[in-house]
């Protein structure tokens, strides 16, 4: 108990001294401080957006912060050393910026954050230790208090000084022959007014009843017994409509109350009245009256006529059903713009698939072009022979490429005519990659200055370009362990929940 009582004061101590820091945080000073520490701040800031004009951030913790730190750093030595620890690497992050700046900005931020986990380590904590001393077990110095009867049984852990801690079950309440008798005598007349729902008392029930099945408080579970089921039945359902009009009849209700090997039966007496029903109420009653007549009358033909009229009142019959046509409409709406809203960004998907999806086949198409190259074939002839096997893959099921796509479209340039420089230029132009571009500058070099050296060159671009390929690779992969973080991070909460809420259900928190 001293221990709960220290526990208490030091969470008080702390809140104190965290009141204290945020009195002196909003001091004129520290507030000017603060606004020329974050003058220059923008949103490519170290937490990506302006910490400084969140007004609940700032006056909760950026203040402080403002104040820890000035103090923190008064000394030369101090402030020197926190600068050789960090310039660096801010310096590398932002060579633009003023790095007093940048450092001054990074030290605040980091202890703004420290109170802030400070300060929510101190509420939760005094939250739990609050929600401890109210569900403890103690109901006096010498006494404990047990689990109202049905409660679950509770696991104690008690000190006995100097003697050492003791565990054992504390079980819920329980009640004898005597006390189940007293307190079957208080339900009795609770039962009394609580089973009477929206009627005024028990001898004019026009309405259902209201027959629980516990009644807080007491430990017994009850069940309904009727003496007249097609008038009242153990849910509480009166079914009046039974009765002729002025009619009334009366009904024996019994409440059956067992607590384990205790029971004993209360009698209700139930009077009930015909409802009056007003010319309206009456009229909608012949109604259906008729038509369950005639459902009835016509239950073995293929069609069910419909009253013409009832007590002089002539009936015209439609159909009524619920239109649907509306939330079909606000649906195809709803999706037509979402839509619209995605179509700008699935066609940029598609733009960054098709360049990824060149570069992925970049080195397998400089790889042919080397070996043609290298076989004796002219540059016009090892595009015509990469077009022509391309059309062969095609018809032989094989899924289409972009890379061979824009291939087709220069083999027919220059069979239309267009000289091989240009075509070659624009066939870098619509690859919009470096690395065709570089390919089509050498071929197109090597053409026109006769390079003996044009081989080594794609040899060396070829080598290039699968050392690219690997790195790609690589990078690929990373992206794919990256995508699994998600599923891993709900992975691991499900194991702390199903670790930490039996744990939690033991102790009551």
């Amino acid at each position: 108990m001293e221990k709960i009582q220290l526990n208490m004061v030091i969470y008080a101590a702390l809140l104190g001294i965290y009141f204290l820091l945020l009195a002196a945080g909003h001091r004129r000073k520290i507030i000017r401080r603060a606004k020329e520490y974050f003058a220059s701040e923008d949103t490519s800031g170290l937490t990506g957006a302006p910490v400084y004009h969140n007004f609940l951030f700032r006056h909760l913790f950026l203040l402080p912060a403002v104040f820890l730190y000035e103090q923190a750093g008064r000394s030369a030595a101090g402030r020197k050393k926190a600068d050789s620890r960090i310039s660096a690497d801010l310096s590398n992050l932002y060579p633009q910026t003023q790095l007093r700046d940048r450092i001054d900005q990074y030290g605040i931020r980091k202890a703004s954050y420290l109170l802030l986990l400070f300060l929510t380590g101190i509420l939760l904590a005094a939250a739990v230790h609050s929600m401890q001393m109210q569900e403890g077990v103690f109901a006096g110095p010498q006494s404990l208090k047990r689990n109202a009867e049905g409660g679950a049984d509770r696991e104690v852990t008690l000190a006995a000084e100097p003697y050492g801690e003791f565990t054992f079950t504390l079980r819920s309440r329980r009640y004898t022959q005597e006390q189940c008798e007293e307190m079957a005598k208080e339900a009795g007349e609770v039962l009394g007014s609580a089973i009477q729902g929206g009627n005024r008392d028990l001898q004019h029930v026009t309405e259902d009843l209201s027959l629980p099945k516990k009644l807080e408080g007491y430990p017994f579970s009850i069940s309904w017994e009727s003496s007249r089921y097609s008038l009242v039945d153990q849910d509480g359902r009166v079914y009046t409509e039974n009765l002729g009009e002025g009619e009334t009849a009366q009904v024996q209700l019994r409440a059956v109350l067992t607590y384990e090997e205790y029971r004993t039966e209360l009698p209700f007496t139930v009077l009930l009245t015909a409802k009056e029903y007003t010319d309206e109420e009456k009229l909608d009653r012949e109604i259906f009256t008729a038509l369950a007549r005639q459902e009835e009358q016509s239950l073995y033909s293929g069609e069910m006529p419909l009253p013409e009229d009832v007590d002089g009142h002539a009936l015209v019959w439609t159909e009524t059903y619920e239109d649907q046509s509306m939330p079909i409409l606000l649906l195809f709406l709803a999706a037509g713009a979402a839509w619209y809203v995605f179509s700008d960004r699935q066609l940029h998907q598609k733009v960054q698939e098709r360049t990824r999806q060149m570069q992925l086949d970049y080195p397998g198409i400089i790889s042919r072009i080397v070996l043609l190259t290298g076989a004796g074939m002219s540059i016009r002839n090892v595009f015509f022979k990469l077009a022509d096997d391309y059309r062969r893959g095609l018809r032989a099921g094989k899924a289409s490429r972009y890379v061979y796509e824009e291939i087709l479209l220069l083999c027919n340039e220059l069979e239309s005519g267009i000289a091989e420089p240009d075509a070659l230029t624009h066939f870098s132009r619509r690859c919009r990659s470096r690395q065709y571009t570089k390919l089509c500058s050498l071929l197109i070099r090597g053409r026109s200055k006769g390079s003996s050296t044009l081989l080594q060159e794609l040899q060396e671009e070829a080598e290039y370009a699968y050392e690219a390929r690997k790195s790609m690779a690589r990078q690929l992969g990373e992206e794919a362990g990256t995508k699994l973080l998600l599923p891993m991070m709900l992975m691991l909460v499900v194991t702390l929940m199903m670790i930490l809420l039996p744990a939690m259900s033991r102790f009551s928190i």
